[in-house]
């Protein structure tokens, strides 16, 4: 999974994360962008994502290519537990 859609899953996740999670947001920081999570404590963490690929591999010329565990192509539909 490519940095930017990594990055939106994980705000994503932190959003809707009802663990004191009060504001997600990307921003510039030392000419990268970074997630700064604020926690209703006041707390603030950047999170820096950061992603490596094998001589040869992943192509960023290319279009992502999406990739699930058992071959088949990624559901479009939401999935309910």
């Amino acid at each position: 999974m490519r940095n930017a859609r990594f990055k939106d899953y994980l705000t994503g996740l932190l959003t809707a994360s009802d663990e004191g999670v009060k504001a997600v947001e990307k921003i510039p920081y030392q000419g990268v962008e970074v997630l700064r999570v604020t926690l209703d404590s006041g707390l603030v963490v950047d999170l820096l994502v950061t992603n490596t690929a094998p001589p040869g591999g992943d192509s960023h010329d290319q279009p992502e290519r999406i990739v699930t565990k058992d071959g088949r192509e990624p559901r479009s539909e939401a999935i309910t537990v």
